[in-house]
Formats: C-alpha cells, structure tokens, sequence
C-alpha cells in the first residue's frame, strides 16, 4: 500500500514539469511602406512578465532593438529601430516560461534593400536557461540550456516530503502493529487468562 502511495506521488509530478514552448515567430510590418517594426514571438503559454529580455543585434554589431519587449499572455513583441540598414539581425531572447523557469533562444532577421523582412532562422525549440549567463548561437538555445533538464525545486521537495511521509507512515504502522502484538500476547500471558 505504502509502495502505491509513493509511486502515486511521482505520477502526480510528472505533467508539471514540462516548460513552455516557444511556438511561432514572425515579423510585424507597417501596413502602408511594409517596413519590418517589429517581430513577435508566440509561446504555448502565457509567460511570467518579469525577467522578460531581448537583444537584437545588426550587422554591423550595434543595437537594432526599440524599447523592451511587450508581452500579452503567450505572445511578446519587440520593436525594432526605423530605417534599419539592410542585413542579417541576430534576436536572442529569454523569458520566464508559466512554471516559473527561464527558456531562451535566438534566430535571425533578413531585412532586405526595400526595408521589409523575414525570419531566416527557424526557431529552435526552447529550452530551459542555464544558472549563469552563457552565450546564446544564433542557432537556437545555449548549450548549458539543453543540458540542464532537470526537476524543478517544487517538484524535489514534494517528492521528498512524500517520501519522509511515506516511510514515516510505514514505520507508524510497523511500531502500532507490534505494540498490538506485544500487548496480546501480554494478555495472554496474565494469570487467570485461562478459561
């Protein structure tokens, strides 16, 4: 029974520990001149607000991002510059996935000679940030980032709780049980216990 009641509680973990995903990215462009003003990413759950970060960085190295990033439940956008010179942009990104974990990125940004654009660089998918800063490639997540699967800090002291609970339960159980014992056998060592 203790056993059920233990595998029980790691069962009942398991579907939380997933963190969101970033799903969709496209540009926004103004509708009269189709200049590129923005892009927006789409995640497959709202995101946490604070913590939310991204560096657009053009060819020529120099900021290309305008203002911080704007967030509506699962999609965040950010603007970018006015009149940006021709090239290839690098958008690395981060933000705080519903569960309370980072999950970062990057892709790439053509603006072509007109002013409009398009992403160059399928989004790979998101994984958790690393602890420390690293390095994000303009191919998708750090490398800390995929290596760092691990269970949330919830989820270890839930599992660890229920597991004190269940062997502090089992022994209860155990001690209860030979105290009952004892005290039969007690009984039915007194004298006049014969009948």
């Amino acid at each position: 029974m203790f056993l059920i009641a233990g595998a029980s509680l790691f069962g009942v973990a398991s579907p939380a520990l997933a963190h969101d995903e970033l799903i969709n990215t496209t540009v926004v462009t103004d509708e009269v001149t189709g200049d590129v003003q923005a892009f927006q990413l789409s995640f497959s759950n709202s995101i946490i607000e604070v913590g939310t970060e991204i560096i657009v960085t053009g060819p020529d190295g120099a900021d290309a991002a305008d203002g911080t990033p704007e967030i509506e439940g699962p999609k965040v956008t950010q603007g970018l510059q006015a009149d940006l010179a021709p090239g290839e942009y690098t958008a690395a990104w981060r933000v705080v996935s519903s569960d309370g974990h980072p999950i970062e990125g990057a892709f790439g940004i053509a603006i072509d000679a007109a002013g409009g654009g398009e992403i160059v660089a399928a989004p790979a998918p998101s994984g958790p940030a690393s602890e420390t800063e690293t390095e994000i490639t303009a191919e998708g997540d750090s490398p800390s980032a995929q290596d760092s699967d691990g269970l949330p800090v919830g989820a270890i002291i839930a599992i660890v709780v229920g597991g004190v609970a269940v062997v502090g339960g089992g022994v209860t159980a155990a001690i209860v049980a030979n105290r009952r014992r004892a005290q039969g056998m007690a009984a039915d060592a007194a004298p006049g216990a014969d009948s």
